[in-house]
Order: C-alpha cells, then sequence, then structure tokens
C-alpha cells in the first residue's frame, strides 16, 4: 500500500549515497552514517508524508474523490475487521505513536498533531537505532564517543 513499503531499494540507494558523501565504505556500518549525517530513515519521512496526507483527506471536502475513496475504505475496514487496506494500516501506524484518540475521532489539531508525530517517528528511530548499536559487536568503540542527536543547522535565507 502507498507509503508503508520498507523501500528496502531506495533505502539502500539512500545510504550508497550518504556513505560516498562521507567518504566512508560500502561496509561502514549503517547506523554510524545514520549519526554521523544526523539523519534518519527515508521510511521515517514516508511515514511522516502518509499522516501528513490523511490530515488533508479527512479534512477535504466529502464530494472530493480522495475523500470519496477514503470513506470507502474506512468503511471496508469496519465492516470487515481482517482486512488490510490503506486505513488500517495507518490506524496501527497512528496507534503504534499512542495517537489511538487522534484515529478515534478523525480530527486533531494540525501543526501539533504533526509535530508530535514527527517527534515520535524520530524518537522510535532513535530508540532503535540505540538498541542496534548496543548490540553492535562492531561499535564498541563508536558507542564511546557518539550520542545520536539531531544537529541545529541554520535556517537557509529564503526558506
Amino acid at each position: 500500500m502507498w507509503g508503508f513499503h520498507l523501500g528496502n531499494s531506495v533505502e539502500k540507494v539512500h545510504l550508497q549515497f550518504c556513505k560516498r558523501l562521507l567518504g566512508g565504505k560500502k561496509c561502514t556500518q549503517n547506523d554510524f552514517v545514520y549519526r554521523e549525517l544526523s539523519r534518519t530513515s527515508l521510511r521515517c519521512q514516508r511515514l511522516i508524508n502518509i499522516v501528513m496526507y490523511w490530515i488533508k483527506i479527512v479534512n477535504s471536502s466529502e464530494q472530493k474523490y480522495v475523500k470519496i475513496i477514503y470513506n470507502l475504505l474506512y468503511n471496508d475496514m469496519l465492516d470487515k475487521p481482517t482486512c488490510v487496506n490503506w486505513c488500517t494500516l495507518l490506524r496501527d501506524l497512528l496507534c503504534s505513536l499512542d495517537l489511538e484518540e487522534v484515529w478515534m475521532y478523525q480530527s486533531g489539531n494540525k501543526s501539533t498533531l504533526l509535530m508530535l508525530v514527527k517527534e515520535r517517528i524520530n524518537d522510535r528511530f532513535i530508540v532503535d537505532w540505540q538498541c542496534r548499536l548496543r548490540d553492535s559487536t562492531r561499535a564498541s568503540l563508536y558507542k564511546l564517543f557518539n550520542v545520536f542527536g539531531f544537529k541545529v543547522t541554520r535556517a537557509r535565507v529564503g526558506h
């Protein structure tokens, strides 16, 4: 379903580019690359985009085709509890981020919701990153000197 795929091929190309950018070897551990560039996986951004798109859908008029299709998927999900469609995957995503109420009411403050979603998806990525690093035998020296964090950058002029 749109956006929910793992995107392993795209992620692989992205990491190859990042390793080349850093001058690292192909065998450099991916988690080192994420940290050095203060990046998360592309999947994290896709999940954020999915929620942004969902907010746009639920706030659109009932006559728009995208809203009609969404309502069909939503009703299908309610009628057939075992079905898997875009709505069920979105519901599961929001629930995994402790945002069940947002899903139930199909609304919320757009800016607050997006801020929460971004924060929780990034936090989840960082926790997973820390677990992978903790369990990695290749990262013993790296762990002593690095802590994951997003670097603060100056806003570019015109943005």
